[in-house]
């Protein structure tokens, strides 16, 4: 599995473009309302932690943000993130190549939002985690929201997860089961399941998208089975300072 994920963070390299298809396709609207429910938007300062293309950074500022940080490690995917903003003319949101473990940042931001980036460590090296919550969390103002959405344990790739090795699901199942547990326990997190469902603008990028991140039996299954919708949840955690 941690052979899988370096995988991906190599499309990401590579594919960025494929990526951002991917990322925008999933639908944004419940994880948006929860953040409204949970923090609001208007006059903050939101921090994005692996922000890719910065999907969710656009949205916040969209949704009346005052200003949003996005960063990332990964340069080619906020190449992608700093072009749209330098051309939709976008003064307060700021993209930064950096590491959630080494944020400079010290009480300064009401909210932070992680959308699928940060995951259960599949080496078990939970001391990596931690620093990055720390880290995080060092950023955020006293009572400050973290919102952190993953995927829910054995539900790999949402109602499409049948295709996936039965192995690798148990796998899935285990590591997320714990890293969930050890939020709730460690950092107080809050859990919540939310929809998180994938819709596609046609069939042929539905299968572009699954074939590059899963495989190209996906894409024949998407492309046989005429499938522009997705089916698939999302774990929300919250946690605060």
């Amino acid at each position: 599995m941690g052979s899988q994920s370096k995988g991906w963070n190599n499309v990401y390299k590579t594919a960025p473009s494929v990526y951002r298809l991917f990322a925008n396709a999933q639908d944004h609207r419940p994880l948006l309302e929860e953040i409204r429910k949970g923090v609001g938007f208007e006059s903050k300062k939101f921090l994005d932690v692996g922000t890719g293309t910065g999907k969710y950074a656009f949205l916040l500022i969209a949704e009346g943000v005052d200003e949003v940080v996005g960063i990332d490690k990964c340069g080619e995917l906020l190449k992608i993130a700093m072009k749209e903003a330098s051309e939709k003319r976008i003064k307060n949101l700021k993209f930064i190549e950096l590491d959630a473990k080494k944020l400079p940042f010290v009480d300064l931001f009401d909210a932070a939002t992680s959308a699928w980036a940060i995951n259960a460590p599949w080496d078990d090296n939970y001391a990596r985690l931690d620093e990055e919550i720390e880290s995080i969390l060092r950023a955020m103002r006293k009572g400050a929201p973290f919102f952190l959405s993953t995927t829910p344990p054995g539900e790999y790739g949402g109602e499409l997860s049948n295709m996936i090795d039965p192995h690798i699901i148990e796998l899935h199942r285990n590591k997320k089961s714990n890293f969930i547990r050890y939020l709730k326990t460690k950092w107080g997190a809050q859990e919540r399941l939310i929809p998180a469902d994938w819709v596609f603008s046609s069939v042929e990028e539905a299968a572009l998208c699954f074939g590059v991140f899963y495989g190209v039996q996906f894409a024949e299954a998407i492309l046989e089975q005429r499938k522009v919708l997705i089916k698939a949840n999302a774990v929300l955690l919250t946690m605060s300072k």
